[in-house]
């Protein structure tokens, strides 16, 4: 750590660091990813995202819609991406 009013020292770098956000990327959980996860982060998932069933899903598309928002931006996660996109059109559809 710095001392108050010293000049601060350069960041230390390692080979390819700048990789290491994208471990695990939408597909698993890095070991930051987990910390996080066991810490708590996971309370605000219902809050600040649309998850759930799909009647869950679709009943916030369609308020989303009553609103006046006409466009989302979906990120489909995990092993199998074709099939939560499939899955993720047959609710929209609905909306």
């Amino acid at each position: 750590m710095d001392k108050p009013g010293s000049t601060p020292s350069p960041p230390t770098l390692t080979p390819n660091g700048h990789l290491a956000v994208q471990d695990q990327h939408l597909t698993g959980l890095s070991a930051a990813d987990s910390a996080a996860w066991n810490a708590g982060s996971w309370k605000a998932i219902t809050s600040t995202t649309v998850t759930g069933t799909p009647d869950r899903i679709r009943e916030t598309l369609s308020a989303y819609a009553r609103d006046g928002i006409t466009e989302i931006v979906y990120q489909p996660t995990g092993a199998d991406i074709p099939g939560e996109l499939e899955r993720f059109i047959a609710i929209a559809r609905d909306v």
